[in-house]
């Protein structure tokens, strides 16, 4: 039985009237041979461009001297990987260039013959020049020559660069005579197949890792699943192994608070009994499933029928998770500020084993009140992979983005009750958006594993009220207490779906209306659920999170869009799946399903709940536009796939015979390219821009670990975070000396802009005294001094801080050089 939106109830067997399309187990082996065979060859022959984190000057600072004529700029650079195939510049595009921009590649300054000539005529900022790759480019030197012959003082080429020597490997030039400074430019190497079998062979070493994974994530909330046995009857193995997910990940921070409270401490032993046990148990009961359902011959049919839609998605789920996991291959560490801090909070769980009470010494508060739901699921996968954190956040980070198309099936097959439109809707998510796999560059890790419980804790919360089901509502209650743990802003994002729904309903069925208020009763009671299991917490979230989300009082349309950017939903390939998902939408509509309106509801009442000051009313700190538009993957997906399964479905209908296998062949010839386009999007998703540490960062770490005393403090490069530049961060791979080198440092992680504003003025006003004295090194070292900092640490890739100066200074002894990393000490004059 299923609950519609208007109240009623269906069957929901196997030949469900909601289940337009019935695809034969030949036609679906056939179908899966074809998808299979499209991905093997995307494997076997998709080379294409990564960038290279080792060899790349990303600052914006200035402009270089412009180029026209006679008048040419060039960079020098060691090439860090073999495969060098492509270089990319900006430069700013205001005033029309007349004729070609040429790039010549030469192995040094002083060669005239070229390894690579491009020729471009499209002057776009950011310019991408491709040729052949060189095999044995790795270690060696170049020199990249830009020229615009045929371009005017008047309208020259004015690429970007950095002030200063940043890239301390290479130089730029004008016309040949060295110049201050470095060219902003990146560079790519060509992943061929011999690398993706060296990866492929590393990846099958690390497969042992699939048994924690389950172990931690799957195992417990399956078990819970079966104190409900409604819902093997209500759900398919796949939305079942959603809701698992999404409950175990709800469990381990409850399990890491109750802990707390009884004063006791999770350890490594201790979590390996537990879910070693769970996993154990998970896995019998799994087995015994399985078992009956295939010794029941009326259920085999059954069995053998999905066969090939269950291939379908492990194929999905397979060819996501070897993506992602390709997509940071090249990553020492967890990029972007968020990562730093996600860090920190998940070491002070590991070594304390309880949830964290202060963030000290990492970072200087006093009160701990991040939601540490993520935090602590990576500790347990630390605990039982025996796993460093930054490895253990990258992978785990990985396999949360890609579980986020197994909730968006869960969404989409609850809500359009279409098994084939869930499974589009998961390969838009697995495969083809941008997001959420663009998370990984943002550090977004939190709001990730919110996504994992937010479907779970709605569909329970509705099956609840609709059914009248108190394992529901208890189940219901537990996900969104994890939820609230987890990331408490998106709880309101499940208010808002769960009233949209409810919404909907009661206007479908007015005269029972009675029933409807009696529905309210029952989301009352999940919430008080989750409220007492979140009790410990909710005093000390509620004081830091209402106080400052009310403060700023509404302000008008300019400061309700201040951060709302349609660029997160349109850009690259997403303007499709927009166009495509507003189409699903409108049919679904005219086909009057209302599924849809409840996602409008909902897309509008996030819009507004997130924009509160467009109505004159206070709350505008609560959720930020970026959250909002980056979880609008879910309901554009679920459109998606219904559209994709609308079309399917009317074409199948009128078509008969061989037309009909033809159709299957146009769909999954479709589904294929698509495929291989997504994937290789995904393969190169994260944004190098947002990259601060590279290897020899993460090896200068170690090093000040082991050589320095833990009393030692740093001066780290830093920027301005905001417009306002009331917080700063980290540009390189300083910022990372608190959370793995214990130390220290001028610019704590990011979560000290959550304290008290004294200590916020204290970091901004140091790092502004900085920034005027980074050029003179006996001001700075003045500064150091009195401020009792002892070390001077300048990352790969650099920031405010002048190298050059620090190395001609007497003042700082250079104690530590690898690569582009260098560690100075100061010294009494």
């Amino acid at each position: 039985m299923y609950a519609d939106v208007d109240g009623t109830y269906q069957c929901r067997t196997r030949a469900r009237a909601g289940d337009r399309l019935v695809i034969s187990s030949s036609a679906l082996r056939h179908l899966v041979r074809l998808v299979g065979g499209g991905l093997l060859v995307l494997a076997l022959t998709g080379c294409m461009a990564r960038f290279d984190p080792d060899t790349m000057q990303p600052r914006v600072e200035v402009e270089a001297p412009p180029v026209y004529g006679m008048q040419t700029v060039g960079q020098t650079f060691v090439a860090a990987r073999p495969g060098l195939c492509a270089i990319e510049v900006i430069w700013r595009t205001s005033a029309a260039v007349t004729g070609p921009i040429v790039l010549h590649l030469r192995s040094d300054l002083d060669s005239t013959a070229d390894l690579a000539r491009v020729e471009i005529t499209d002057c776009q900022p950011t310019v991408r020049w491709r040729f052949p790759p060189i095999p044995d480019s790795q270690g060696r030197g170049f020199y990249l020559l830009i020229e615009a012959p045929e371009a005017t003082i008047d309208h020259p080429l004015r690429l970007y660069a950095a002030a200063h020597d940043v890239y301390t490997p290479g130089r730029a030039y004008v016309s040949g005579s060295p110049l201050s400074g470095d060219l902003v430019f990146r560079t790519f190497y060509d992943y061929d197949l011999s690398m993706f079998l060296q990866d492929l062979s590393k990846g099958l070493r690390e497969a042992w890792l699939f048994l924690p994974t389950v172990a931690l994530f799957w195992a417990p909330g399956f078990l819970l699943l079966q104190c409900w046995p409604a819902a093997r009857r209500r759900f398919d193995g796949w939305e079942q192994m959603a809701l698992a997910v999404g409950l175990s990940l709800a469990i381990i921070p409850l399990l890491l608070l109750w802990i707390t409270q009884l004063g006791g401490a999770l350890s490594a032993t201790m979590v390996r009994v537990l879910f070693g046990g769970l996993g154990v148990a998970a896995a019998a009961v799994a087995g015994r499933r399985l078992w009956r359902l295939r010794a029941t011959e009326a259920r085999a049919v059954v069995l053998r029928e999905s066969v090939g839609q269950a291939a379908l998605m492990v194929l999905i789920l397979g060819a996501g998770l070897v993506a992602r996991f390709l997509a940071v291959r090249d990553l020492a560490l967890p990029v972007w500020v968020d990562s730093v801090h996600h860090t920190v909070v998940t070491r002070i769980i590991a070594e304390s084993g309880q949830v964290p009470s202060s963030y000290e010494p990492y970072i200087p508060m006093t009160d701990a009140i991040y939601h540490y739901g993520f935090h602590a699921s990576v500790a347990g996968f630390s605990w039982l992979s025996d796993k460093p954190i930054p490895w253990v956040i990258l992978v785990v980070g990985q396999v949360f983005n890609l579980a986020a198309a197994l909730q968006v099936y869960l969404l989409a097959r609850w809500l359009t009750r279409r098994r084939l439109a869930a499974l589009f809707a998961a390969l838009t998510v697995a495969l083809l958006a941008t997001m959420p796999a663009y998370y990984v560059s943002w550090g977004r890790y939190t709001l990730l594993g919110g996504v994992l419980i937010l479907p779970v804790a709605s569909v329970l919360s509705l099956e609840a009220a609709g059914r009248k089901d108190w394992r529901a509502a208890m189940l219901g209650g537990l996900a969104l207490a994890g939820l609230f743990l987890t990331h408490y802003r998106l709880c309101i994002f499940h208010v808002c779906l769960v009233a949209s729904w409810w919404l909907v309903k009661m206007v479908r069925c007015l005269p029972s209306w009675r029933a409807r208020l009696w529905e309210v009763g029952w989301y009352a009671a999940v919430g008080l659920l989750a409220l007492v299991l979140i009790a410990p917490q909710v005093p000390a979230i509620s004081v830091y999170v209402w106080p400052r989300a009310f403060a700023q009082q509404g302000g008008g349309a300019s400061a309700a869009l201040g951060d709302f950017s349609l660029h997160y939903v349109t850009s690259g390939f997403d303007r499709y799946m927009l166009t495509l998902g507003l189409l699903g939408a409108i049919v679904a509509l005219v086909r009057k399903r209302r599924f849809s309106i409840v996602l409008l509801l909902w897309v509008g009442g996030l819009f507004v709940v997130t924009n509160p000051s467009l109505l004159g009313l206070p709350g505008e700190a609560l959720v930020t536009n970026v959250v909002m538009l980056g979880t609008w993957f879910m309901p554009l997906a679920v459109w998606c796939g219904f559209l994709g399964d609308e079309l399917l479905s009317s074409w199948l209908a009128i078509l008969q015979g061989r037309r009909r296998t033809l159709c299957y062949l146009l769909a999954t010839t479709g589904l294929v390219v698509l495929s291989v386009i997504g994937i290789r999007r995904q393969i190169t998703i994260v944004n190098p821009d947002c990259v601060l540490a590279t290897q020899s960062d993460q090896e200068a770490l170690a090093w000040v670990e082991q050589h320095t005393s833990p009393e030692d403090r740093f001066l780290i490069n830093a920027r301005p975070w905001t417009e306002s530049r009331s917080a700063y961060i980290g540009t390189d791979g300083g910022y990372w000396i608190a959370p793995l080198a214990q130390r220290s440092t001028t610019t704590p992680p990011a979560l000290y802009g959550k304290g008290d504003r004294e200590g916020i003025l204290q970091v901004r006003e140091f790092n502004q005294r900085m920034e005027m004295l980074a050029a003179y090194p006996e001001g700075l070292g003045a500064l150091l001094r009195d401020e009792g900092i002892g070390y001077v640490y300048v990352g790969t890739l650099g920031g405010p801080l002048y190298l050059e100066a620090l190395r001609a200074d007497p003042g700082f002894r250079l104690i530590y050089a690898n690569g582009r990393v260098h560690v100075f000490e100061v010294v009494e004059r």
